[in-house]
């Protein structure tokens, strides 16, 4: 579960304290002196061209990732915003204090790295734009649940996914299960393709995904599978090492298992082939 600091009042003015702070781990201000109550600026760089514009880019690198941490946390802040809105559920002042205490931040820190962007000459700040444009989180701005509508048409896996919307969360589900043989966790060859198209389509966002393996009545007990349990399981961990294979995030899994086992909501198939199985489900956040 991701956890977000929403500041009150008091806390919402600590982001003006930002700035001193973050230029002090930089090195750019003197604060020793005590005739002026302002903080005065030292000169950067005073050793040759090269050397100033490799300070310069190490400043700017810094505050660019910190800009990016922040508005990543911003995205998904705002987008569970919408989604709170559009159920019509109650939103806290809290969570928009939050959100404009990040934009505060954001805006600070990117004036700042302007400024030093402003000191590079201009060949370098063209090669350091460059560079800042490659560390913009993929897909951060582009995992709407219409997008991933979009994404999901135009790959062809509209027959294996669909988008499930409820009053509690947007979530995308498999349609058509993925099958295995008895006794076996091995993933058939017909899937490879699918589940590397759907890690292409979830590439880059910010979701949960839920792999849930499950086995069929036939009693199991092996070195490997010690019961059905442990059959479902590796199920559905091969199925979450094929997404992470094809360039998933690892972090973003939650495997589980029941077995042969099935909760009251879930009931057991009348076939066999169909029992051994493997769910996935991906909660946008």
């Amino acid at each position: 579960m991701k956890l977000f600091f929403y500041p009150s009042v008091s806390h919402r003015l600590s982001v003006f304290l930002l700035v001193p702070v973050v230029l002090l781990s930089l090195g750019t201000f003197d604060v020793s002196a005590r005739k002026s109550p302002m903080v005065s600026v030292k000169p950067i760089g005073s050793g040759t061209g090269d050397e100033r514009t490799k300070e310069l880019e190490a400043k700017i690198g810094f505050i660019q990732a910190e800009i990016d941490k922040i508005d990543t946390d911003l995205t998904w802040l705002s987008d569970r915003i919408k989604r709170m809105e559009a159920f019509n559920r109650f939103i806290p002042q809290k969570m928009h204090d939050s959100v404009a205490y990040k934009e505060s931040k954001i805006q600070i820190l990117t004036k700042l790295m302007n400024r030093y962007k402003g000191m590079l000459k201009p060949k370098d700040a063209g090669v350091r734009t460059a560079k800042a444009q490659k560390t913009i989180l993929p897909g951060t701005a582009e995992c709407g649940v219409d997008r991933l509508e979009k994404r999901i048409r135009q790959t062809g896996l509209a027959d294996w996914m669909e988008v499930v919307k409820n009053r509690e969360r947007l979530s995308i589900e498999n349609t058509l299960p993925i099958l295995f043989a008895s006794g076996s966790s091995a993933i058939a060859p017909e899937y490879q393709s699918f589940l590397k198209e759907l890690a292409a389509v979830l590439k880059g966002c910010h979701v949960r995904i839920f792999v849930d393996g499950y086995a069929d009545t036939d009693p199991i007990r092996t070195k490997k599978y010690p019961s059905n349990f442990e059959l479902g399981a590796i199920r559905a961990a091969n199925v979450a090492h094929a997404l992470i294979h094809n360039g998933l995030n690892p972090g973003s899994f939650k495997i589980g298992s029941t077995g042969q086992y099935r909760f009251a909501d879930h009931k057991a198939s009348e076939w066999k082939a169909l029992e051994r199985h493997v769910n996935i489900r991906i909660e946008l956040h």
